[in-house]
């Protein structure tokens, strides 16, 4: 299911991103509007990580990556969900087909 939206999350909640299963070649989007550092990571199922550990790439407001695919930003796993983590809480524009 493709996903066009602004998706809003309140602070210290875990939140995926994608809407369902992405295949690797799948071009996403997403911005952090948070106004604060926005973790966002990979899994290969619908399991929600484990905010404390694991590889977490870091975003500053108004960073994100622009027609990004799972495989190349997370190479070392064969990805299909993105999820993010913030302290506080805030929006994230997000797009993928």
């Amino acid at each position: 299911m493709a996903r066009h939206a602004n998706v809003v999350f309140a602070s210290g909640q875990l939140l995926q991103l994608t809407a369902t299963a992405l295949a690797a070649d799948t071009k996403f989007t997403f911005q952090n509007r948070t106004g604060d550092i926005l973790r966002v990571t990979a899994t290969v199922d619908a399991t929600p990580p484990d905010p404390v550990t694991g590889l977490w790439y870091s975003y500053r407001s108004g960073d994100g990556p622009v027609g990004e695919t799972l495989a190349a930003l997370f190479p070392g796993i064969a990805a299909t969900r993105l999820w993010a983590y913030a302290a506080t809480a805030g929006t994230v524009e997000v797009s993928h087909a």
